[in-house]
């Protein structure tokens, strides 16, 4: 006999109700769910949870560009920048972004 299309995520939320699923039909956006039904006419998964960075720009002079900074923490951002700004380079502020 086959295995459920879902039996492994029917699996996790029998054994931790708290895990947030998403579905999506025919290829449209992933959708947050309270509670899944897992029909088959969706694609269901369980809703990744989501990365950070924190970025910057820093302006090349010479070239007149742009050029993204990125760092997994605050702490390594703000020393990068505060190198950048010791040199008299044009920098933005850091930006915490979130991302799947």
């Amino acid at each position: 006999m086959a295995k459920h299309k879902y039996a492994d995520l029917l699996i996790a939320y029998a054994n931790d109700s708290s895990l947030q699923f998403q579905y999506r039909v025919s290829g449209y956006e992933w959708t947050d769910v309270i509670h899944p039904k897992f029909t088959p006419k969706a694609e269901w998964r369980i809703k990744p949870t989501p990365k950070r960075a924190f970025v910057y720009m820093v302006k090349n002079e010479y070239a007149g560009h742009w050029y993204p900074q990125t760092y997994t923490t605050r702490a390594m951002a703000e020393e990068s920048r505060k190198n950048a700004l010791s040199f008299n380079y044009t920098v933005t502020d850091i930006k915490e972004v979130e991302f799947e």
